[in-house]
């Protein structure tokens, strides 16, 4: 809370731009359990939490709607002990990313009546909800900075703008706290959390200077 500015070298982007606004992310559980009981004699009785989770699933994937700043996920999926039992319980993972405050509220409330249901009598659900990146905005300050990048990366050969996404970093939380805050000041890359994730070797010393310029420039006002 005490500092001026904030310089976050996660990756730069595949064209190599830094970034001034990102996306709050929140991560999501749902628990749901059944009634666990044998397909050929609790039929009458069993109450399969997968089914049940299928219709919420369905039901959660609807609210992805990346033109109004949302973008919602069920990546992790489980359930079940046998294929001749009704499954007693059933977990779902979700990973959710909201452009700013007011998306990611209406979101919540979404999710929460989907979870409140009640698709399969029988069964019970829990869900497990929390936003640990807030938005990151842009700002007056932010544009200023990335006018900084775009002088001296010009200063250095390299043509850098600054952009907006809705992936999320350490930069979402010192912007919280209202510190100007800029990302993507790393080396450029790809593919990232995959087996193909890269990062381009001649971009190291590009940036290493990039970010020594700007916190001279930042740092002494010039």
């Amino acid at each position: 809370r005490q500092s001026d500015w904030g310089l976050v070298t996660e990756a730069g982007r595949v064209g190599g731009e830094a970034v001034g606004q990102r996306a709050g992310i929140a991560i999501g559980e749902i628990i749901i359990d059944g009634v666990e009981a044998h397909l050929g004699t609790g039929f009458r009785t069993g109450r399969s939490a997968i089914e049940a989770m299928c219709r919420k699933v369905i039901a959660l994937h609807k609210l992805h709607d990346p033109d109004n700043g949302v973008l919602l996920n069920v990546g992790e999926f489980n359930g079940g002990t046998r294929r001749n039992l009704y499954a007693g319980r059933c977990v779902a993972r979700m990973d959710i990313r909201c452009v700013d405050m007011a998306a990611w509220e209406r979101t919540k409330a979404s999710i929460e009546a989907i979870a409140a249901a009640n698709d399969l009598p029988g069964t019970t659900t829990t869900l497990k909800l929390q936003q640990h990146r807030p938005p990151m905005p842009w700002t007056p300050e932010t544009r200023r900075m990335a006018e900084l990048v775009r002088e001296t990366g010009a200063a250095i050969g390299a043509n850098i703008d600054t952009i907006a996404t809705m992936g999320g970093s350490d930069a979402n939380i010192i912007a919280s706290q209202g510190v100007p805050t800029l990302c993507g000041l790393g080396p450029v890359g790809g593919a990232i959390m995959t087996r193909d994730e890269y990062i381009e070797l001649p971009t190291l010393v590009e940036r290493a200077a990039l970010v020594a310029a700007l916190a001279h420039k930042l740092g002494t006002g010039g």
